[in-house]
């Protein structure tokens, strides 16, 4: 393990915080890499040569000298069952030795929080990559495999797909490792063999059935479970959830159909999300869940604005959301005028009349099914969208 300079400076300022000595970390082969003596940095130490070499803590007082050293001692540090480098603190032995186990403790202990570190934004990497590889239209199915390998996922089970969309006047998360470290704490312990991806205002996750039961229970109680240290990060977010998926068998062959499963689940949880944030009724949505949603999603905004000016266009904002209100309850009482009327506290004669005000606006009559059935569909445009009015 080689270890570079700028962790080895950090290390030496820390210890050296600690003691109220001058610290030299020095590479095995005993040439100083870091100090808080700069004039210490790229000269030979022979005293950290031989505690390197012979894996014991080498002591240099007058009486005992060494080429380019100076009085203290000198402390081999391991790392995985090797030394990686000697750790040096200048002073008369009798002060400093006390400090020797804790010393090599100290570092030891820092060059481990620093590998665990590294690990995580290597594999939070990784996972990122192979994200983007699987939602790629043209993907390197010798790359998948690779990346897959690295991360010891099966890309060949059954899957489903979670994206987070965070709300975006919330301004996003602030800490962007914690939220990795957290996010990674938690598929570890809850859904083995997970994967995902964090960006600005998504997080995309790919679970494994086998890992949380197949069941709709079991899907709604990890996102339940997942909102929890999301919401650590992030103030308002959505979430969706895609149909279980298979995407192939990698050992026939079929890793370039992986990417086009993996795409039909995101766009499908991304729809969810979307849904959800506009509907905001809950946390998270299911795409199973979704009808007239699917529709909206694959229509084009200009002309979802123009059906809208079509049916609405003669409305105001306040025409419209009093519309919109009576007609959700006018149908939802399946027509019922009565039902209606009780609904919203008014006179039946007022919903009748209120009725025929839409009529007269839009030109659709809410009564009969065919207008009904327009008028239902550019108010749901209206209620997803937000498309004011006149």
């Amino acid at each position: 393990m080689e270890i570079e300079a700028e962790l080895a400076q950090t290390i030496a300022q820390e210890v050296s915080r600690s003691t109220h000595h001058n610290i030299n970390f020095f590479d095995t082969s005993g040439h100083c890499i870091a100090s808080t003596d700069p004039s210490r940095i790229g000269s030979f130490h022979e005293a950290a040569f031989l505690a390197a070499n012979r894996r014991v803590t080498v002591e240099v007082d007058d009486s005992k000298q060494y080429i380019g050293a100076r009085n203290g001692i000198n402390v081999p540090v391991s790392f995985q069952g090797q030394v990686v480098a000697v750790i040096g603190i200048t002073g008369r032995k009798q002060d400093v030795k006390p400090f020797g186990d804790v010393l090599r403790r100290m570092t030891e202990i820092l060059l481990q929080e620093n590998f665990e570190r590294t690990t995580r934004f290597d594999k939070s990497m990784t996972m990122a990559n192979l994200v983007t590889l699987l939602l790629t239209d043209q993907s390197d199915p010798s790359m998948l495999s690779y990346l897959s390998s690295a991360l010891n996922v099966d890309l060949a089970q059954d899957h489903i797909c979670l994206v987070a969309a965070f709300d975006g006047k919330d301004h996003s998360y602030q800490d962007r490792a914690s939220l990795l470290n957290d996010m990674n704490a938690f598929l570890e312990r809850q859904a083995s063999g997970s994967f995902f991806s964090l960006r600005p205002q998504t997080a995309t996750f790919f679970i494994p059935l086998a890992s949380i039961g197949s069941g709709q229970d079991s899907i709604l109680q990890l996102a339940d479970r997942l909102a929890v240290p999301l919401s650590h990060h992030v103030k308002s977010f959505f979430i969706g959830i895609s149909d279980p998926f298979h995407p192939g068998d990698q050992a026939e062959g079929q890793a370039e159909g992986f990417p086009a499963a993996y795409q039909t689940a995101f766009l499908q949880a991304s729809m969810a999300a979307d849904s959800a944030s506009r509907r905001m009724t809950g946390t998270y949505l299911t795409f199973d869940s979704l009808d007239i949603d699917i529709l909206l999603r694959s229509s084009k905004e200009e002309d979802r604005r123009v059906f809208l000016s079509h049916v609405l266009g003669d409305m105001t904002d306040e025409e419209i959301r009093q519309a919109s209100d009576l007609f959700l309850t006018y149908t939802a009482c399946n027509g019922s005028i009565i039902r209606t009327a009780r609904e919203l506290f008014l006179h039946k004669n007022t919903v009748q009349n209120r009725l025929n005000k839409i009529t007269d606006l839009t030109g659709y009559n809410p009564r009969d099914l065919k207008d009904h059935t327009v008028l239902a569909l550019a108010f749901a445009i209206q209620r997803a969208y937000g498309y004011t009015g006149n």
